[in-house]
């Protein structure tokens, strides 16, 4: 998907939640919510494509939640579903700092919806792909 010219994403470290939480980051365009996509275990890769092209319309970021992909000396997050939701949540909070679109693929779609009941000021739309109840 990528053409010549395109802006690609930059990678950023935040802490929140005593965790360290890496993600891509690219575009931005006053207006649009920003989107924050969440994916399943262990890769990002699947996603990049996603990311630009959403991108390409506001302010958007791929989350590599603690324990899911990046290796980093850290403090691993539990790998159970309410803790994974407030890592995200806390991360929406300290860094998107307004409601977002979040968008969450398998294991990321069931942190994205548990975040967005526990906190549904985060979010102003959810995204859910191929989500297990």
């Amino acid at each position: 998907m990528r053409t010549a010219g395109q802006e690609r994403s930059a990678a950023r470290w935040d802490q929140v939640a005593g965790h360290w939480v890496r993600s891509l980051q690219t575009g931005g365009r006053p207006g649009a919510p920003p989107v924050v996509l969440v994916p399943g275990l262990g890769a990002l890769g699947y996603l990049i494509d996603i990311l630009e092209g959403c991108g390409a319309c506001s302010r958007s970021f791929l989350l590599d939640v603690p324990g899911f992909g990046h290796r980093r000396p850290r403090a691993v997050c539990p790998p159970r579903i309410p803790a994974l939701a407030e890592t995200v949540s806390a991360w929406l909070a300290a860094v998107a700092r307004e409601p977002v679109v979040l968008a969450g693929h398998s294991r990321g779609a069931q942190v994205a919806r548990r975040g967005a009941a526990d906190h549904p000021e985060t979010v102003c739309s959810l995204v859910l792909q191929r989500s297990l109840p």
